[in-house]
């Protein structure tokens, strides 16, 4: 399954006569080549597309309809897509008085929407665009092959033992009649090979990239938030540039004691990261360096 996201600027409105720009019917028409790139690109393939389209339709939350909402619209009709959005569904985006849903996820199949969960999450995450959590209820099943040594020797050995299964397997080829018979014995010929190959050579073992101890999640998530807290703060007024510059000034000093304290210890760094109010586990760890 493919799954793809894509982001297109909000259009310039219309002039006092109603007159659309240029810029805003040539931007219109790209999103529509740009989507008929991919759904043909990935023909016969099940996929999820996610965007910010800034495509105004009452399908999707909007009280009126423009340029680019009627052409998505018609898009998504003509290529039998199905949207994940409603009419019903909560704003993606908030600014003062204004809201809007210009965030739209659309898959390829009926069935591939039935399995699909779309939610706005409610909680704050200091930014006028809203989260929206998309699960894919689907069992993923992971093949895993083993890898042997076969570059030095044991070739004479695979084929002495080999050997005794070999007329076995020319039976099961020539009783075979049809499809699944055919299915079956490919299956048992493969499983044959690799137990042999268990018996001679020895598994090859791919070295494991070592895990990042002191940055993990949390750090990516709080950096983003303290970015969204700033870009929240610029656009604020009042009292509530007051009540961001303070929340602002003390998450980022939270920040400050982290970094200062990374050379002593990752596990510090985790704690301080996991439970920032706690300050049993900082003393903890300070202490012991």
């Amino acid at each position: 399954m493919t799954i793809s996201t894509s982001f297109h600027s909000p259009p310039q409105k219309p002039d006092a006569r109603g007159r659309v720009t240029f810029y805003y019917k040539l931007r219109g028409g790209e999103i529509l080549e740009e989507l008929t790139d991919l759904t043909t690109n990935i023909n016969g393939e099940e996929y999820l597309i996610g965007g910010y389209f800034n495509a105004q339709c009452q399908r999707w939350g909007y009280r009126d309809e423009d340029l680019r909402g009627k052409q998505l619209q018609e898009f998504i009709a003509e290529k039998h897509i199905f949207l994940l959005n409603s009419s019903d569904s909560p704003p993606t985006f908030k600014h003062n008085n204004r809201q809007g849903w210009p965030d739209l996820t659309r898959v390829f199949s009926h069935s591939l929407a039935a399995i699909c969960e779309w939610d706005v999450l409610e909680e704050e995450n200091y930014s006028d665009h809203i989260f929206v959590k998309i699960c894919i209820n689907s069992n993923i099943s992971s093949l895993y092959f083993a890898r042997f040594k076969t570059a030095h020797g044991g070739h004479c050995k695979f084929l002495n033992l080999f050997k005794s299964k070999v007329q076995g397997l020319r039976n099961l080829i020539s009783n075979s009649s049809n499809e699944e018979e055919f299915s079956e014995t490919t299956r048992t010929i493969q499983l044959e090979i690799y137990k042999t190959c268990k018996q001679v050579y020895k598994i090859k073992c791919n070295p494991l990239i070592p895990n990042v101890t002191w940055w993990n999640r949390d750090f990516q998530i709080k950096k983003q938030e303290l970015k969204a807290l700033a870009r929240r703060l610029q656009k604020s007024t009042d009292e509530d540039r007051i009540h961001y510059k303070i929340v602002l000034s003390k998450k980022k000093k939270k920040k400050s004691s982290v970094q200062e304290s990374s050379q002593k210890s990752p596990t510090w760094i985790v704690e301080t990261a996991m439970h920032p109010d706690t300050s049993s586990a900082t003393e903890l760890h300070t202490g012991q360096h």
